[in-house]
């Protein structure tokens, strides 16, 4: 079984075993090989995200079971930090539009020029906070809350 770069999905063979696979196989064995292989790693791939994610759920489910955001070992440093992301701003911040002024408007949204818009988050929340309630609800609607995982191994002493 050839080693597989678990980032990219892509089949890692020495030089030696392509060149001997090329040797004893026809061009459309080794095609067939190469994708076979292929085929398998995506699989492998796959397996090893679902089950990375399935893990990390579980680490998560602890914590939380623990009022925790870390997970003590003298092996592994395991920490949860959780930040706030404003995924969808260009959708859920079109109210936006309806309650700044065009001069605030302009310090906090940069309009298409191939694609969409930009919004600078930092400015929004600090005219959120001037126009009130309504521009605030807008902001506070469309934030998510990103739970993210930092695991290491402990470098040994």
């Amino acid at each position: 079984m050839p080693n597989v770069d678990l980032e990219t999905g892509e089949i890692l063979m020495s030089a030696e075993v392509v060149r001997q696979a090329r040797e004893d196989m026809t061009e459309d064995e080794y095609t067939s090989m190469l994708l076979i292989e292929y085929e398998h790693a995506v699989h492998e791939v796959k397996q090893a995200f679902e089950n990375r994610d399935r893990l990390k759920h579980l680490i998560f489910q602890f914590m939380d079971e623990r009022g925790a955001n870390g997970i003590p070992s003298d092996v592994f440093e395991c920490v949860r930090s959780n930040t706030y992301s404003y995924l969808d701003k260009q959708r859920d911040w079109l109210p936006l539009f309806d309650i700044f002024s065009s001069d605030d408007l302009a310090k906090c949204y940069t309009p298409p020029v191939h694609g969409s818009g930009n919004w600078n988050t930092a400015q929004v929340k600090k005219f959120a906070d001037h126009y009130g309630t309504v521009a605030t609800e807008v902001v506070e609607k469309s934030r998510t809350l990103v739970n993210k995982l930092s695991f290491k191994r402990k470098a040994k002493e």
